[in-house]
């Protein structure tokens, strides 16, 4: 089952939001995880809310990259017979996982 090229040009505009979304949020989310600085003005629970905050960002921003990087990898295989591909088993993963889950490099049989 291979994909057809209205499948394949609805993914193709699917990768490309997906990044532009993604391009347009990291720098707000390096912004955000930067250092907390030790503040004589915030109490400490404050303080401590304010290092949660921050690693929450750190790891929203490592995630974004990361999904950042595997689209811009999908969008790069796409026309070649690697696309679509489960990098397990090499069976085709199902059109609408990838339009649901862009990033995804696996079947549902894998996943």
């Amino acid at each position: 089952m291979s994909l057809t090229d209205d499948e394949l040009k609805q993914l193709r505009e699917k990768f490309e939001e997906e990044i532009a979304e993604l391009e347009e949020r990291l720098p707000s989310m390096k912004e955000h995880s930067k250092p907390v600085e030790p503040d004589n003005a915030i109490g400490r629970i404050s303080r401590i809310e304010a290092i949660q905050e921050k690693e929450m960002s750190e790891r929203g921003l490592r995630e974004g990259v990361e999904r950042l990087r595997v689209l811009k990898d999908q969008l790069e295989k796409m026309g070649t017979d690697r696309f679509g591909r489960c990098i397990v088993c090499r069976q085709p993963i199902a059109f609408g996982r990838l339009l649901f889950i862009p990033e995804t490099e696996r079947c549902v049989g894998c996943a």
